[in-house]
């Protein structure tokens, strides 16, 4: 490994160590919210050369997610303000919320142990190994490591190590690097958000 990306590394242990020992629900909500406002509120993109309707994307959420749901409202607000008409995917995300029939969604119960939190916060690991030029898989017969490996193992060790008990911890109690590999690969939301992240400018990275 270079020296750039045995500092990502250490970085990146602290990051998880941190993170995992204090994951707040609330917390990420607002960080999502203000996610989707920036993509609503900033320049407008394309992913693979279509155009994409943000507020349409942020108002399909909104039944979803907590912090989507908080940023259409917010959007909504703003507009309205403005004098400007609701795009329809909004304004019917408004008639539901006002008529009572949409709510803001609630996390599911404590089954899920915050595992969908906890795997943004691993996969955010992965990108930041990726960023210092460690690739996020491999090839299965490579013998070089690999961003989801390197988080897998940093993650095992904290585990092994949390005598206070404060890192969140997986069912089982144990994680592979299979499983960080699926998440990577194959989650939904985490392919969404990387989806996402990949149009983010430097600013904000």
């Amino acid at each position: 490994m270079t020296e750039e990306e045995l500092v990502a590394r250490e970085h990146v242990r602290a990051f998880l160590k941190e993170e995992l020992s204090t994951v707040d629900r609330a917390e990420r909500d607002a960080a999502h919210e203000a996610f989707d406002h920036y993509f609503v509120i900033g320049p407008r993109i394309g992913l693979n050369e279509n155009p994409i309707d943000l507020i349409e994307e942020v108002a399909a959420a909104a039944e979803y997610s907590a912090g989507s749901y908080d940023a259409a409202k917010k959007i909504a607000a703003d507009l309205l303000k403005k004098g400007k008409p609701l795009p329809g995917r909004l304004s019917g995300f408004v008639a539901r919320v006002l008529e009572g029939e949409t709510e803001r969604p609630q996390p599911e119960k404590k089954v899920r142990r915050d595992t969908d939190l906890r795997n943004e916060i691993l996969a955010y690991a992965v990108w930041l190994l990726e960023r210092a030029g460690i690739p996020p898989t491999k090839a299965t017969e490579s013998d070089k490591e690999c961003g989801c490996d390197i988080v897998a193992d940093i993650y095992d060790s904290l585990l092994a190590h949390d005598t206070e008990g404060v890192i969140l911890k997986p069912k089982g109690g144990e994680f592979s690097r299979a499983r960080m590999r699926d998440i990577w690969l194959k989650d939904e939301e985490i392919l969404e958000w990387r989806k996402w992240q990949s149009t983010l400018p430097d600013c904000l990275l």
